[in-house]
């Protein structure tokens, strides 16, 4: 056999395995209850690393593939969006000396609360009804965006894609994308009643459409303030009083005049809440005027009548009661009588009070609406400092919350902040200080009782109707300091509804934006170049893992749990004895030869080559062994032990039989059964004439002796043997064998089918000492690392 056909089948990149064996090389193990060796832990980045180079072009294309969708979104599918800005000017009022919280022009609503206003629907519909935002052009590319600016949209609008085209004979219609025709109408008619809108185009728009139809979109209210709303941005700086919205529009022409009549209209409406706010406070407090007036001249009639009545009865002495440090009306000191008189007024006036108090705070725990001004009308509050704040507090968010309740509904966040809040004024903190308040004035009613009720001797004789009179008179004081103090708010509130401005003004005007927003494109290409670059490196790990072949040493003793003995290339059908293919496949089988040695530590024997399925190169690997092992100077016979369908006689060019089976059926003799090949020291005995031959004579005593007879003649017997997947000739076989090697062909072995067919080996103990990786693609790099020895030592050599 020439050099040249000695690897009929072939790999390229040899594995250059470590000439280094550990002791478990030399041992066979036992099949029987086989416990499979695992996989090491970790992450083999060299290996990945490796994989990935080798399936570079695949990435590559992925990524190529990315790149242009990247570009074709970026370009085609996503709009391009232009932003602009304004700035508004929340204006800071001064308060007016005397004038309640409530009536200040700043105080509505704080800068977040406007924020919130802006974005508002009573602000938003009056700007897409303005602008015709409802309506968008989508074709043809040359037509003005402000053609459709006169459509007038109904109430009964259908939404939708419509195209209007005009005829040559004078007519029109009107399609709607998914429904076909819906309005058809001759020239100088109005278009869309039938679609729930009205509009009459120019003769040169109508000219227009007669050439390509006119496409355009229209919205519903809802969607167009949701649009609205979505490219809005509002934002506000507490240190400046300053409101700065921008809106991100994909029409550059639209978003300035947008933004501009957003601004006026936020202006109108704030103004609006301000006035309507202001107006409430004036009605209220021309309420509480007319009610203190009323009870004011109550308290003046009821002293009135009080007075006209003592004024018949006899005199009696009549002490004036006077600040202190005062004197009589007689210019004499009567401290009991003021003392007394004091106590006695006070007391009385606390046990009124606290009657009234107990009222309506009985009204309170009922859950009636609390009369305000009824308590405020109560002398013994005015000392309550607490109590007159929370009812203050309580009047403020009240006005405050009827006022929003003009432009907003229950829902909205201020309004709902609000209402919590004036039901825990009414539920908690007013009745919890009216019962503070009534304790005080409890203690305060005894108190005052001992002390009356000591100096009650000496003054039985003091008429009832001048303590009467007192607290009369008192009580129209107190009525009169009320209602004077409301009529004060009152002509406040009135001057700040007559002078009171917007307090907003816009300090910056959008301007159109000339550029659109940022670099998208390059941002969306970006990502789905890296997106795919990285799918394309998933893809490859994920295809590896996925895929149970055995592609690498590693995965050989990860599955069988077989050293490697050696990695032979792929090689083409003839290869040139000079090509480096040839030479790494010649260096393939030295090292597999010395490791087959270095197995059981002897050269001489018999060599029993398999494979788990056939196609896997057994036959390949067994001759190329034995043409190693004869070029070394071993006397060598290759015995083509594959009764069905061995083909060592055609890879050297020989005759079938006499062969193998002859020599077992009685038919030939040894010496005929021999026949010599091209390659010195090399002789073969081929498979021999299958006709009547039975499997069982592979265990044999004529078996037996042929390998006696062939070990006498012979240094090394390499037994080219069926596949496992033949059955019991494999086991037939290796009995007889000194070493048994198992062949794996890189990218066809699957690992379960290697390892299932290991396991048929049952209780047979077979002297396996290794496994042959074979047709490792000139890809993989275990060929480019094998060459580069291979030639770099032969650079040495030559150098020398």
């Amino acid at each position: 056999m020439s050099e040249t056909n000695q690897t009929p089948e072939g790999i390229p990149v040899p594995y250059v395995v470590d000439g280094e064996l550990t002791a478990s090389h030399t041992q066979y193990p036992d099949y029987a209850g086989y416990a499979w060796q695992t996989p090491s832990e970790g992450t083999d980045w060299e290996r990945i690393i490796k994989l990935l180079w080798q399936r570079k072009w695949w990435i590559l294309a992925t990524l190529v593939l990315g790149t242009a969708l990247g570009w074709g979104v970026a370009v085609r599918i996503i709009p391009r969006e232009y932003s602009t800005f304004t700035r508004i000017w929340l204006e800071e009022q001064p308060a007016r000396q005397g004038a309640p919280a409530q009536t200040q022009a700043g105080v509505l609503l704080q800068g977040e609360g406007w924020t919130d206003v802006i974005t508002s629907r009573a602000v938003l519909v009056p700007v897409v009804e303005k602008l015709a935002l409802q309506v968008g052009v989508l074709g043809p590319e040359d037509l003005d965006r402000g053609v459709l600016r006169d459509l007038q949209v109904g109430p009964d609008l259908v939404p939708g894609t419509y195209a209007l085209a005009v005829h040559s004979n004078g007519t029109w219609s009107l399609d709607r994308d998914g429904d076909g025709r819906v309005e058809t109408g001759r020239i100088g008619e109005p278009i869309g009643a039938a679609a729930g809108f009205s509009w009459l185009p120019a003769e040169d728009l109508l000219q227009q459409a007669s050439e390509s139809e006119i496409r355009f979109r229209l919205s519903s209210a809802r969607e167009a303030v949701f649009k609205l709303s979505g490219g809005l941005d509002v934002t506000y700086n507490p240190n400046s009083s300053i409101i700065r919205a921008s809106i991100t529009w994909d029409d550059p022409e639209e978003a300035a005049p947008i933004l501009n009549t957003l601004a006026e209209q936020f202006i109108k409406v704030a103004n609006d809440l301000k006035k309507q706010k202001i107006r409430e406070e004036v009605e209220m407090l021309r309420e509480q005027t007319g009610f203190t007036l009323d009870r004011l001249q109550g308290a003046e009639l009821t002293l009135e009548n009080h007075r006209i009545a003592a004024i018949t009865l006899p005199s009696e002495p009549m002490i004036t009661p006077l600040p202190a440090g005062g004197t009589t009306s007689s210019g004499q000191r009567d401290p009991v009588f003021e003392v007394f008189q004091q106590n006695k007024l006070q007391a009385d006036q606390l046990a009124y009070d606290l009657d009234q108090l107990r009222q309506i705070e009985g009204s309170l725990l009922a859950g009636e609406e609390p009369n305000l001004l009824a308590l405020q009308l109560v002398p013994s509050v005015s000392r309550s400092g607490e109590l007159q704040s929370a009812i203050q507090d309580l009047q403020s968010k009240q006005n405050q919350r009827r006022s929003l309740l003009y432009t907003y509904t229950e829902d909205f966040p201020s309004v709902t902040q609000l209402s919590s809040e004036i039901s825990d004024l009414r539920g908690s903190i007013i009745p919890a200080a009216l019962s503070r308040l009534e304790s005080e004035m409890e203690n305060q009613i005894q108190i005052l009782s001992r002390q009356v009720e000591a100096r009650s001797a000496q003054l039985r004789e003091i008429p009832t109707r001048t303590i009467r009179g007192a607290r009369y008179q008192r009580e129209v004081d107190h009525a009169a300091t009320l209602h004077n103090s409301l009529l004060l708010r009152l002509k406040q509130a009135e001057l700040a509804e007559a002078t009171s401005g917007p307090g907003i003004e816009v300090l910056d005007r959008a301007w159109p934006p000339g550029s659109p927003l940022g670099d998208k494109p390059g941002r969306i290409i970006f990502l789905f170049s890296m997106g795919s670059l990285g799918l394309g490196i998933a893809g490859v790990l994920v295809f590896d893992m996925m895929d149970k072949r055995i592609r690498y040493p590693d995965q050989v003793t990860s599955s069988t749990g077989l050293p490697v003995l050696g990695v032979v290339p792929r090689l083409e059908a003839a290869p040139d004895p000079a090509s480096p293919a040839a030479l790494v496949a010649v260096e393939s089988f030295r090292g597999l030869r010395t490791q087959i040695a270095h197995a059981d530590g002897k050269v001489h024997g018999v060599t029993l080559v398999t494979s788990p399925a056939p196609r896997e190169g057994k036959s390949m690997v067994a001759a190329n062994l034995a043409i190693s092992y004869a070029t070394a100077g071993y006397k060598t016979v290759l015995l083509d032990g594959d009764t069905r369908r061995g083909r060592a006689q055609e890879m050297f060019d020989r005759h079938r039989s006499p062969g193998l089976t002859d020599y077992l059926m009685g038919r030939a003799k040894l010496d005929d059964v021999l026949q010599d090949v091209d390659v010195e020291n090399l002789t073969l005995i081929a498979r021999g004439a299958p006709g009547g031959f039975n499997a069982d004579l592979l265990e044999s005593e004529a078996m037996y002796g042929l390998l006696q007879d062939l070990r006498g003649q012979f240094d090394v017997i390499v037994i080219d043997g069926p596949p496992l997947a033949a059955g019991a000739d494999v086991l037939m076989l290796g009995q007889g064998c000194d070493k048994v090697i198992l062949v794996l062909r890189a990218g066809a072995t699957k690992q379960d089918l290697a390892r299932a067919k290991l396991e048929t080996l049952g209780n047979v103990h077979l002297p396996i000492v290794g496994a042959v990786l074979n047709a490792m693609p000139k890809s993989s790099p275990y060929y480019e690392s094998y060459v580069h020895y291979y030639y770099a030592d032969a650079d040495v050599e030559a150098a020398s």
